[in-house]
């Protein structure tokens, strides 16, 4: 009856086996070792395998909010470029199409109702605001569409602002209001109106000026003057007093 030596059976599993090893003073023991050491160190490089597939969706993501980017762009110029040229069935176009006409910005941070403004296309303008354009909005100068509205002597334009509530007294990066603007270039029936509709004429600016400063002519003077001679026979009559521009001439 044979018995089964435990401890001789743990140390001959214990010992390297001599099929992988042979012996270790022999060119195939040491062939053998050196291939064994390479079979324990060659794990799958999972880290660099995850690297890549980051850099690679990373770039992928990055290419596509470039070609977004650049559809954005180029739908923005189209709105721009119609609101400018006054092509309103063009415009209406992209809004049916779903794009949003009333809040993009150009270059110098212009929106299409400056454009129209701007460029006098009442039917531009009507539909910006039908569609909720936002009629205080400013560009880098500081000036909303009322401004260039003003600026361009449109006063159809102007009145279609003023019943939409623009900010008659909304004032650039130079503390000037639309008024301004009016006495600037020469509007005296754009002045006239302003001043009936609330425009404020005591506003000074950064320059310590007031819009009367920058009237050129008789004519524009005059409609300052006029204004000021109706207000002190209000004021004649318990109203509240403006300034009197004659005392200034």
């Amino acid at each position: 009856m044979s018995v089964f030596n435990f401890d001789a059976s743990r140390e001959a599993l214990s010992r390297p086996s001599t099929a992988l090893l042979a012996r270790p003073g022999t060119s195939s023991g040491r062939r053998n070792l050196a291939q064994s050491n390479s079979i324990t160190h060659q794990a799958p490089d999972i880290t660099s395998d995850t690297n890549d597939s980051i850099i690679k969706q990373e770039i992928g993501n990055d290419g596509l909010l470039r070609i977004l980017n650049a559809d954005h762009l180029h739908l923005t110029n189209e709105v721009i470029m119609y609101s400018e040229a006054g092509d309103l069935a063009s415009l209406q176009n992209l809004h049916v199409k779903g794009l949003d006409i009333v809040s993009c910005r150009g270059m110098g941070g212009y929106t299409p109702l400056h454009h129209a403004c701007n460029r006098g296309h009442a039917l531009i303008v009507a539909e910006l605001l039908r569609l909720n354009a936002l009629i205080d909005c400013k560009n880098d100068n500081g000036e909303t569409p009322l401004h260039l509205a003003v600026y361009a002597g449109n006063i159809l334009i102007v009145d279609q602002l003023l019943d939409f509530e623009a900010d008659i007294n909304a004032v650039n990066n130079e503390g000037q209001t639309c008024l301004f603007y009016a006495a600037r270039k020469s509007q005296p029936a754009i002045v006239r109106l302003l001043l009936q509709q609330g425009a404020d004429p005591s506003i000074v600016d950064k320059y310590d000026e007031l819009a009367f400063d920058h009237a050129p002519d008789a004519n524009t003077q005059r409609a300052f003057n006029a204004h000021s001679i109706v207000e002190t026979s209000d004021a004649n009559h318990g109203h509240h007093a403006h300034l009197q521009y004659t005392d200034l001439l």
